[in-house]
């Protein structure tokens, strides 16, 4: 709706418009897997017991092929004009906001002593996976973002985040975020190659991965 509002709004110029817009992912093979995906299961859609309950979802759950096609949509349009910058804004608000619901799932822990219900999304499960991401966002973060408050910032959100994962207690995120771990440092030792990040000095990718 924004981008509508810009382009009738500003009428930019078809030079400016080609400008902003980016099309080199359609280079890209992660991009192509997902449309991929998201065609396959139009197709399985179509052909269910109940179309409009496999296109719509449930009143309880949602959970539609119109979620995919919209996320698929989000997905497209966020690829053609975020650029680095966007891209840290996100994450930074990202970690913001996951900040705030880490800090109320632990709290609610601590005065009921079992697993968080609500935390604004209602379902312990969901936090679990909201933490996963916030982690993403603070690694993303920290390897990008050479602001020294956001940089507190995220070294401040791993414990908070951390121990929201942890009341969250959520086997199928466990067992997701340590399949990950260990596919992330399996590739890292056969593709890092001499591949360095920066702490207080250079350090191989590879040898983080072989003594993980």
């Amino acid at each position: 709706a924004l981008l509508a509002v810009w382009l009738f709004k500003e009428k930019p110029s078809k030079e400016d418009i080609k400008k902003e817009i980016r099309l080199d992912f359609l280079k890209s093979k992660l991009f192509w897997a997902v449309l991929i995906f998201t065609t396959l299961a139009l197709f399985s859609t179509l052909f269910s017991p109940n179309i409009y309950r496999s296109f719509f979802g449930t009143i309880e759950r949602g959970e539609g092929y119109i979620n995919l096609f919209f996320l698929l949509l989000l997905l497209t349009q966020v690829l053609m004009f975020f650029r680095k910058q966007e891209w840290l804004s996100f994450m930074r608000l990202s970690l913001v906001s996951g900040a705030i619901v880490a800090v109320d799932a632990v709290l609610q822990f601590t005065r009921t002593g079992i697993r968080p219900n609500g935390s604004f999304v209602g379902n312990p499960s969901f936090i679990a996976a909201l933490c996963i991401f916030i982690f993403f966002a603070i690694v993303f973060v920290l390897f990008n973002d050479r602001n020294k408050f956001w940089r507190i910032a995220a070294y401040a959100a791993i414990p908070i985040t951390l121990l929201a994962f942890g009341v969250a207690n959520t086997r199928g995120a466990f067992v997701g975020v340590f399949v990950g771990v260990v596919s992330a440092l399996v590739y890292l030792i056969i593709k890092a190659g001499s591949a360095t990040f920066k702490l207080r000095k250079e350090i191989r990718f590879r040898t983080v991965a072989l003594l993980a």
